[in-house]
């Protein structure tokens, strides 16, 4: 080999490098600059990573609530007051006056000063006992209705009880007809048999519960179921004594319960009609009977003038005064009684 050609050999190899980068460089400068790396997102782990549940010590357990109690409210003193008011008005309107009792004094510890309570409590033990004196609970419980209920029906039924009391005469100035000699009813002149007493006593108390809900108030639908009540004692008595030991006391029961019949036909006239009827015409078949049988009702329409209107008499003051008249005879037949 030439010298020469070992020199053009060595020149070769010394630029190669700089030949080789020429031509990486070239390389890029076509290509353009590289896209941005990127980097790829790591997959998810398979790793499941717990989370603890138990609370820190600072933070005090909370119990979970319970799925299968369920809190009762317990009732309101003023839910207490009535169911236990309304269970004793019912015992007491059907003669169990003890029992009734037993709850009107339950209900008074809620609510002493409720003015139907107090009614109710003189009406209870005014029918529990047969003798009364200005120390009797009977008298003590109508004075507080006088107090609680001034002006009402009840208040004017607590002072005619209070002035008998006191004076044999009622608060009005009237006499209980049982007093006066010659009444219907007199006192026996033998004793009494304890039968006779004891189906007579059946009939008042029937009596009496219809003064009551008649004194209080009761609505049309219920008064046939009251009547019925009544009359069950009343015939009873009436079919099983037909001779009188106590004279005039046959006749008095009768009438009585012929007053409070009388009255529901009376209030049947009001729903004769399409409508409510207000008034009744003085002409009315059922009027013109009742009238005629019972000239003391007669008497008491003509001295209220508000009684008989151009429309007719006031269906509400016939019935009431029925009502009226009725119990006073009840005081009479339990005056006879005792």
């Amino acid at each position: 080999m030439s010298v020469r050609h070992v020199a053009s050999t060595c020149i070769f190899l010394g630029l190669l490098p700089a030949v080789l980068v020429l031509l990486l460089l070239l390389q890029v400068g076509c290509t353009g600059p590289s896209a941005q790396t990127e980097h790829p997102t790591p997959a998810p782990s398979s790793q499941i990573t717990v989370v603890s549940t138990t609370p820190s010590p600072s933070t005090p357990p909370v119990a979970a609530p319970s799925s299968t109690t369920v809190a009762t409210p317990s009732p309101s003193p003023q839910e207490d007051f009535r169911t236990l008011l309304d269970k004793g008005i019912d015992l007491s309107l059907r003669n169990d006056y003890k029992a009734g009792l037993t709850y009107l004094l339950k209900a008074k510890q809620q609510q002493p000063d409720d003015p139907t309570l107090n009614f109710y409590l003189f009406i209870t033990y005014k029918s529990l006992v047969t003798r009364h004196t200005n120390k009797s609970e009977a008298y003590r419980f109508a004075k507080r209705v006088v107090a609680l209920s001034p002006g009402t029906s009840q208040a004017k039924k607590a002072l005619d009880f209070i002035a008998l009391v006191d004076t044999g005469v009622r608060a009005d100035g009237s006499v209980p007809l049982d007093s006066v000699p010659g009444s219907v009813v007199v006192a026996p002149s033998t004793p009494i048999s304890p039968g006779y007493r004891r189906a007579a006593m059946e009939a008042l108390d029937g009596l009496r519960a219809m003064d009551s809900i008649t004194t209080v108030g009761i609505s049309y639908r219920d008064y046939p179921s009251r009547l019925q009540d009544c009359a069950i004692a009343v015939d009873r008595f009436l079919g099983s004594y037909p001779n009188e030991e106590i004279p005039g006391l046959t006749s008095i029961v009768k009438e009585t319960m012929g007053m409070y019949q009388d009255a529901y036909s009376i209030w049947d006239i009001k729903f004769e009609g399409d409508g409510v009827e207000e008034f009744i015409e003085p002409s009315h078949p059922t009027l013109e009977r009742v009238l005629r049988k019972y000239p003391a009702l007669v008497r008491e329409l003509r001295s209220r003038s508000y009684a008989l209107t151009e429309y007719g008499y006031d269906n509400d003051t016939v019935m009431s005064l029925l009502w009226t008249l009725a119990g006073k005879n009840v005081a009479k037949i339990q005056s006879a009684l005792r």
